[in-house]
């Protein structure tokens, strides 16, 4: 059932082409989808498949520690990241 999930989210949520990068921003906990979905973004073709992992528990902990302010800016190196494989 995860393969043919996976196979549904590169192929028709994603439409992922031949040549093209996938970014994959998924929890920890998730670990089982992420594979499933690099190896149908593998089998349509895709370069290459770069996967984040995080963490919710420590995701959460960041939002009860940080002031507000804080979440008003995106990092730097988010923004080149994402806008680099996106302008791939």
């Amino acid at each position: 059932m995860l393969k043919k999930y996976a196979q549904l989210i590169v192929e028709q949520g994603v439409n992922l082409q031949k040549g093209q990068i996938l970014l994959v921003d998924v929890s920890i906990e998730n670990y089982k989808l992420a594979r499933e979905i690099t190896k149908a973004a593998y089998n349509v073709g895709a370069k290459d498949v770069i996967v984040n992992y995080n963490d919710e528990k420590i995701t959460r902990l960041r939002y009860e520690n940080n002031e507000v302010e804080y979440f008003d800016k995106i990092p730097e190196y988010l923004k080149v990241m994402k806008n680099t494989y996106a302008n791939e």
